[in-house]
């Protein structure tokens, strides 16, 4: 059967490797047939076996003797009750609705709790085997990370902590942000990430609704997410070899439309994970801020990911002069500029080493780029800006071919 009009927007909405996705139907699982309970030696004499479509009225005649006078009687019923499995259950939960009867209420209550746990660990267990797929938007997280053991045992933890969001994942960007206040509160009650240490499911059930682009988050809840990617079951996760790619590009999918509170830790993020849409991010970012201090650390991912085409973007910050930071002792020396951190940036790119071009030290760094709070000058500040921006210039006055990675 083809994907619904629901479910094909959301997949419209979410990764590409989403996209393609087809969903099969989702209806209620076909149950085995159930043994056949006897009529006779058993009291009620019938022998109900088959759909509960076909044996409606005789399963009631069982819900009816639930509150017969006689306790043998209710207690045979409730337990011949139990042994027709879920088959049973539609009927119990219209009688329920329906029911005065304090005692049969109470044993239907108690009945279908036992049915539906049962019901649920056996479907399950028959998913975790993989004889079965009928099971509540697994198509999403199955094209999300590949149909795997693994992949089954992510969903089923998702399904039995954050059940709310597994049932939203097909749903509309409202039911999205509803299952994101749910998500939200369980972690706040059980205190995740304060006094219990957040697990990946914790991260999945996290990020999962900020991949959509449709799905409105606001600074406090990317503040909860990079608080989740930062721990050591993220890492784990990123460099895991089946699916850390498949990981990878749900964070990016974050990252693409993350705002600009936390614009400086996402962007740690993707020079630490190596990804190179950092530079885009970065790019970007340089034309519409002027804090020194994110300017900075966007010059660390031009100069992680960018070509010299990149190093062009930044010669108009070499004569900016505005500390990075300000000195916290006198002793530490003159402030870092943006202007110096942009020429560190431009002879990283250059692949120049940055004592070559005037610095007093090297600052470059594999995972950031360079290190902006390192860069000083072997003399006066003043003199050596004035010499070192001779040197990048020159650089920048070279002719290049563009390098640039894609991403």
């Amino acid at each position: 059967m083809p994907p619904t009009d629901q479910n094909r927007r959301r997949l419209k909405r979410v990764l590409p490797v989403v996209l393609a996705v087809t969903l099969g139907w989702e209806g209620p699982l076909q149950s085995a047939e159930p043994p056949p309970v006897a009529g006779e030696g058993m009291g009620n004499g019938f022998d109900i076996a088959g759909s509960a479509g076909g044996h409606e009225s005789r399963i009631m005649v069982l819900i009816e003797q639930l509150g017969a006078g006689q306790f043998a009687v209710r207690e045979q019923a409730t337990e011949q009750l139990l042994s027709l499995g879920d088959i049973g259950l539609p009927v119990m939960r219209k009688r329920l609705s329906s029911t005065r009867d304090a005692e049969v209420r109470q044993r239907l209550e108690r009945l279908i709790g036992q049915l539906e746990v049962t019901s649920f660990e056996s479907r399950i267990t028959s998913f975790l085997a993989g004889r079965q797929d009928e099971m509540t938007n697994w198509p999403i997280v199955a094209h999300l990370f590949g149909d795997s053991i693994r992949t089954r045992e992510i969903y089923v933890r998702l399904l039995r902590e954050y059940p709310e969001l597994v049932d939203s994942l097909a749903g509309t960007p409202r039911e999205l942000s509803v299952a994101i206040k749910s998500v939200e509160s369980r972690q706040d009650e059980k205190r995740i990430g304060l006094e219990v240490m957040p697990t990946q499911i914790d991260m999945l059930a996290v990020l999962l609704p900020a991949t959509d682009p449709a799905v409105p988050i606001d600074a406090n809840y990317e503040s909860r997410l990079i608080g989740l990617l930062r721990m050591n079951s993220s890492d784990e996760l990123i460099h895991d070899r089946a699916l850390g790619d498949r990981f990878k590009s749900l964070v990016a999918a974050w990252v693409r439309r993350s705002g600009t509170t936390h614009r400086q830790d996402v962007l740690q993020m993707t020079m630490q994970w190596n990804m190179s849409l950092g530079l885009k991010l970065a790019l970007q970012t340089i034309e519409v801020s002027d804090d020194p201090l994110m300017l900075a650390h966007c010059f660390q991912a031009i100069a992680k990911f960018g070509d010299q085409s990149d190093a062009q973007r930044l010669s108009r910050f070499i004569d900016d002069h505005r500390p990075i930071l300000e000195p916290l002792f006198e002793s530490d020396g003159p402030a870092v500029s943006v202007g110096d951190a942009a020429m560190a940036a431009i002879a990283v790119i250059h692949r120049v080493s940055v004592v070559r071009v005037g610095f007093a030290v090297p600052v470059e760094h594999e995972t950031f780029g360079f290190i902006f709070d390192r860069v000083a000058y072997p003399v006066d500040a003043a003199v050596g800006r004035q010499a070192t921006a001779k040197e990048i210039r020159s650089l920048l006055a070279r002719p290049f071919k563009s390098t640039q990675i894609a991403g």
